[in-house]
């Protein structure tokens, strides 16, 4: 990535996918082989928030289920039990830890981050936070 004129890299993840600067928070990432590129300036910055994603359809059809083993009797007890824990494990793959970085009306950017300790998390926000403030005030 090329640094605009007169920034600074603060900042950036272990696999290099996500870089903060004193300007600009990027995202350059590939997923199934397209390249997804995000870049957010500081001060279009409107929220960070911490928090997992995840589908709960699946959780919710995991219980339906169960539901629907209890009242047909027409149904191999085993094939509804194999379907609802075939769901729930489903929606456990599927959750996953994230830090989402919101713009004013534009793109966001979710940060996974599987294997992170809390006073990583802690740090990367505050340093995000204190650029923008710095920014703000330049």
């Amino acid at each position: 990535m090329n640094l605009l004129q007169n920034e600074e890299l603060l900042m950036n993840s272990d696999d290099k996918s996500v870089l903060l600067t004193n300007k600009r928070v990027v995202m350059d990432s590939k997923i199934w082989g397209k390249s997804n590129k995000i870049f957010i300036f500081l001060e279009d910055i409107s929220s960070v928030e911490v928090h997992y994603k995840s589908y709960p359809l699946l959780l919710i059809l995991s219980v339906v289920s169960m539901i629907v083993i209890v009242f047909l009797r027409e149904i191999p007890p085993i094939a509804g039990i194999g379907l609802a824990l075939l769901f729930a494990v489903g929606w456990l793959i599927t959750r996953k830890h994230t830090i989402q970085i919101n713009s004013n009306g534009g793109a966001s950017i979710d940060i996974y981050i599987k294997g992170m300790s809390d006073e990583t998390i802690g740090k990367f926000i505050h340093k995000l936070q204190q650029a923008k403030s710095d920014r703000l005030s330049n």
